[in-house]
């Protein structure tokens, strides 16, 4: 093994060089510690001084942290600069992608408010994809059936024209289709195929095959330009009484996910995505996994950022210290998050919450509007999250984002001379 090292190391030092360098913050010059730092063949961390050491074979450097918008450069030596940035971001749904006058609708909300980000399906939880791809086995699934006719290069162009940051939100184990189409790799109930309440399949978390299929999928979303990759249903169903073939406890469960997130994050390092998982808000709140896989403490050294899903109305039974959750929207979240801090250890800068902006469901069916929302967004501001997310399964925002009062924006004045090119510049063939 100790030769083979040394063989290594002398065709690097023919064929490439070996750079040493500092990552900072391009706004105020101090180092970026722990910073990501990939070459082709190689990847590592920066120090505490943010320094790094790496062999490339072709001077190109891919750079991402935390709190920072991700960066490829052809490098020379000397320091990196990257660039701060906090997530605000709304959902877009699949329908959402393929209706013109919704994403429009979308879009300019972005262009004349603080929103810089869009979280766009790219996958549902029925199994089907959004956009058009050459994965074999989603092919003879028929998971391409509903996608959408735009190239999904140009589309993911056409929004960072914008500037606007992507996610790509991708459910994982929550597969209709993957599961009514191969019974075998589906999660059983008393024998049969599982349904849940909105009479969906899911696949079986432990099963490799299941774990592979996903992860030739997001490669190739990853490969589209999308800054981030976001994992829902990254879990076990919550309901009780059912059969993995595998052995099902707390332990093993949170161990299936630790690795599938841990096969994505190696497969994933030459894209220089970002990745984060969708969470229980009650996941926050305690070391058991709730049932279904999530131990944040075990799970966040495999993704960069954690996304709970904090909505008031999904903590029916209140918080600790807290019993009506919808009369406290700002504390739900902020105590949430710091129960996370303490529990888990986590870092604001690893959290992206997923925030409420649609109506009660679970109390009195209170309508939720932008005072709601603007309590949640303060409490993320306030502990120095790095970001947060809107979710509106209708993605209709324009009550918690009027517009009407950013008219001089600048991203709205550079929308406004784009806003003539039409969005059918993207439907050219694949």
């Amino acid at each position: 093994m100790k030769a083979l090292f040394i063989v290594l190391f002398f065709m690097m030092s023919l064929f490439g060089d070996v750079f040493t360098g500092r990552v900072i913050n391009a706004l105020n010059g101090n180092p970026v510690a722990y910073a990501k730092v990939t070459s082709k063949i190689n990847s590592i961390k920066t120090d505490k001084k943010g320094r790094f050491k790496i062999y490339s074979p072709d001077n190109y450097l891919s750079i991402r942290a935390k709190g920072f918008k991700r960066k490829t450069i052809y490098y020379n030596g000397g320091d990196i600069a990257i660039l701060p940035f906090r997530t605000k971001a709304l959902y877009v749904s699949m329908d959402a992608v393929k209706n013109r006058k919704k994403l429009r609708s979308i879009l300019n909300i972005a262009a004349r408010t603080k929103i810089n980000t869009l979280v766009v399906d790219v996958k549902i939880a029925k199994g089907y994809l959004t956009f058009k791809g050459n994965n074999g086995l989603a092919k003879a699934l028929g998971a391409y059936r509903f996608a959408s006719k735009v190239n999904p290069r140009k589309f993911v162009r056409f929004l960072k024209s914008h500037g606007v940051y992507l996610i790509a939100r991708y459910p994982v184990f929550k597969d209709d289709l993957l599961a009514r189409k191969r019974p075998n790799l589906a999660v059983k109930s008393h024998g049969k195929v599982f349904r849940d309440r909105d009479k969906l399949r899911w696949v079986n978390p432990f099963n490799s095959f299941v774990q592979n299929y996903n992860i030739n999928l997001v490669k190739e979303i990853a490969s589209y330009g999308f800054d981030e990759i976001q994992f829902d249903y990254i879990r076990f169903p919550a309901h009780n009484q059912l059969s993995y073939n595998h052995r099902n406890n707390q332990n093993e469960r949170v161990r299936a996910i630790q690795n599938f997130l841990r096969k994505a994050k190696y497969s994933l390092t030459p894209y220089n995505v970002f990745t984060s998982i969708d969470t229980f808000g009650a996941a926050c709140w305690t070391n058991y996994d709730v049932g279904i896989g999530h131990n944040l403490k075990r799970l966040k050294k495999y993704v960069d950022y954690i996304s709970p899903m904090l909505y008031p109305s999904g903590f029916t039974h209140g918080i600790p210290g807290l019993r009506h959750p919808l009369n406290n929207n700002y504390k739900v979240v902020s105590d949430s998050i710091k129960s996370s801090m303490r529990k888990h250890k986590i870092s604001p800068k690893q959290f992206k919450p997923w925030l409420q902006a649609f109506n009660d469901y679970a109390f009195d069916r209170r309508k939720y509007g932008q005072k709601q929302l603007n309590d949640q967004i303060r409490a993320c501001d306030r502990l120095g999250t790095s970001g947060w997310l809107v979710w509106n399964a209708r993605c209709d925002y324009k009550k918690y984002f009027p517009i009407k009062r950013y008219r001089n924006h600048k991203r709205y004045r550079k929308y406004k001379k784009k806003k003539v090119a039409s969005i059918s510049i993207l439907e050219d063939s694949i």
